[in-house]
């Protein structure tokens, strides 16, 4: 799945000068054309490589063409000096970190959690601690750097075998120029609320919420942690 945050970034990061690559699943059952954040990628700086796909919805899981996957996975290491991992059980994360010898680009692991260890799915705790122990173990010391979102997965981490010194944690944090104050009118036109319609916030409740925004915002541009602070 094509994330929004994702795309979000990617856009940010081209407007700034940085020629950036996506490398994503695509099937043709399920089109991306349908999603109204897709448009952001249209920028001279942003490369795509879409990786023919199967995609398996009740899953939100893709199973890749093997042979496109491996010849743009050695094009993308080739051809970008800082690599971007979102999580490290799909295909398309893991074959990075295992041509990573065949090219020198530093790659950075992101994830918002530990399968079998902070999120236990129904049926499937031990397959993916089995799976952690013998294979993840190896991705975890190839990565130059492994992200997580808060100081709760440190723990954790640790269980499932990540290196101490290579865990930092990064806040997520909001994008305030995104944002702008408008009249109610024009909202509810862009949010399609009928004039009878109701929204569900007050003015001390708004207020508060902006308030908890900046917080997460400045948390965000805040130095990286690490473990042994």
């Amino acid at each position: 799945v094509l994330r929004r945050p994702i795309v979000e970034l990617i856009r940010l990061m081209a407007e700034k000068g940085h020629k950036v690559s996506l490398l994503y699943p695509h099937d043709n059952k399920e089109p991306l054309k349908g999603f109204h954040f897709i448009n952001l990628l249209k920028h001279k700086n942003v490369k795509l490589y879409p990786i023919p796909s199967f995609y398996i919805s009740f899953l939100r899981y893709a199973i890749p063409n093997p042979f496109k996957l491996i010849k743009v996975t050695l094009d993308v290491l080739k051809n970008n000096d800082l690599v971007h991992i979102w999580e490290y059980y799909y295909p398309y994360s893991i074959l990075p970190l295992l041509l990573k010898w065949k090219k020198k680009p530093k790659i950075i692991l992101t994830t918002d959690g530990f399968v079998g260890y902070s999120y236990k799915p129904k049926g499937l705790i031990l397959l993916f601690k089995i799976y952690t122990q013998i294979f993840a173990r190896l991705l975890f010391y190839l990565a130059n750097k492994i992200t997580t979102y808060g100081d709760s997965m440190l723990p954790f981490s640790m269980k499932a075998g990540v290196p101490k010194n290579k865990i930092s944690v990064i806040s997520t944090g909001i994008y305030l120029d995104k944002f702008s104050k408008k009249p109610s009118l024009s909202v509810r036109k862009e949010f399609n609320i009928s004039k009878d319609g109701e929204t569900l916030h007050s003015k001390d409740s708004l207020g508060e919420s902006v308030s908890n925004c900046q917080d997460a915002y400045y948390s965000r541009i805040s130095p990286v942690y690490n473990t042994d602070r």
